[in-house]
């Protein structure tokens, strides 16, 4: 397990930590990972802890590591621009959803891997999918809204 400060170096945010703007690139990189995820599910799904690294749960190197505390991050800095209240709570919404999300298809996964049953294999995967389907749209519905605070 590592620690919840642990951070690949390449996704830290960079400049000014209190614009939105600083965390766009990982929150970017980050869609980028799911729809890519989402596009190679079938070969991947096979080995549970390829997925989990693509979600930032193993490993040091996916863009979601921690993603949590930077989508947090970048609410705060949105809150500092002076964002509508209304907006402020789709975002806490949106990373809520984002987070359990990402936190379902990491146990089904796992879970796909102690299990022996070829229907409860595929059960297991057509869950997973369809929560990864889920949190891709939430997620760049999220991004969009950060977006608008970058301009």
């Amino acid at each position: 397990m590592y620690a919840a400060d642990a951070r690949g170096d390449l996704w830290a945010p960079k400049g000014d930590l209190t614009k939105v703007a600083a965390y766009l690139p990982q929150l970017r990189a980050g869609e980028q990972t799911l729809r890519s995820l989402q596009s190679r599910w079938d070969t991947l799904v096979t080995n549970g802890d390829d997925v989990r690294r693509e979600l930032g749960t193993v490993g040091l190197k996916s863009p979601l590591l921690n993603i949590r505390r930077t989508l947090e991050a970048a609410s705060r800095a949105a809150s500092e621009a002076g964002a509508d209240p209304d907006v402020l709570d789709e975002l806490d919404e949106g990373v809520d959803a984002i987070t359990s999300g990402i936190g379902a298809i990491d146990f089904q996964v796992y879970s796909i891997g102690f299990t022996e049953l070829e229907p409860t294999k595929r059960s297991l995967a057509e869950k997973s999918k369809d929560k990864l389907d889920e949190v891709v749209v939430t997620y760049a519905d999220v991004v969009k809204l950060y977006e608008g605070f970058a301009q």
